[in-house]
Parts: C-alpha cells; sequence; structure tokens
C-alpha cells in the first residue's frame, strides 16, 4: 500500500511538474510599449546640418532644393514645422523665392520620404 501511495504521489507531482512550463506559455504577453509610427520615424536617423545655396523654391509642393559645397543638389522638404529664420526674424517659406543663390544653413531629418527640413537659416 505505501509503494503505491507514494508511485502515485511520485507520478502526480512529476505531472503537475511538467505541466507549469505549459500553463505559463498559454498566459497572453504584456502588452509593448506603444510607440507612434511618427515617433519611430522620427527617431530613425539623427539630424544633420548643411550649407548650401538656394536653387529652387516650390511652394506649390513644399520643397526646397539646395546645392551644396560640391554642386550635388538636395531635396528639402518643407512642413509647417520648419522653422524659416532670416537674422532675428521668422519669414515664411514663399519669401525664399526671391532669395535664389543665396546660402542657407539648413537643419534637416534624413526620413524614408526624403529629407525633411527642421529650420532653415539665411546667410549672412
Amino acid at each position: 500500500m505505501k509503494k503505491l501511495s507514494i508511485s502515485v504521489l511520485a507520478i502526480v507531482s512529476g505531472v503537475l511538474y511538467l505541466s507549469i512550463p505549459v500553463a505559463a506559455a498559454d498566459k497572453p504577453a504584456a502588452p509593448a510599449a506603444k510607440t507612434t509610427h511618427a515617433a519611430t520615424i522620427r527617431n530613425a536617423w539623427p539630424a544633420e546640418t548643411i550649407a548650401a545655396k538656394i536653387d529652387t523654391v516650390n511652394p506649390d509642393h513644399h520643397l526646397l532644393i539646395v546645392q551644396g559645397t560640391n554642386q550635388v543638389p538636395f531635396d528639402m522638404i518643407i512642413t509647417a514645422r520648419t522653422r524659416i529664420k532670416s537674422g532675428d526674424k521668422r519669414i515664411g517659406f514663399a519669401d525664399l523665392a526671391g532669395d535664389q543663390g543665396k546660402t542657407v544653413t539648413i537643419k534637416f531629418v534624413p526620413e524614408r520620404r526624403g529629407d525633411v527640413a527642421e529650420s532653415i537659416t539665411m546667410g549672412s
């Protein structure tokens, strides 16, 4: 009788021991921290700065094309968040149309859709 109860006890405890990982695996995973798609893109690449000359201003397409020091063109996407300054005053994107050939310093973030300008500062 003692052998039978010890055997049953060993079998039951073995079954319970083996079922613990199965029971733990059935639990749903804790939800991951939510990040927005924009935050993921925004943090994908660090901001860069370039000094270049204004080539083309296209307000209809929110596009500024500048040429770097080695004559390589860069297309900059202008958004509502882009800060444009001439000296100490803010100016509008359309105001850059009359400044072709002038030097600007642009802080931009490379994104999948293109280089997005964060700030544009007119040179002296």
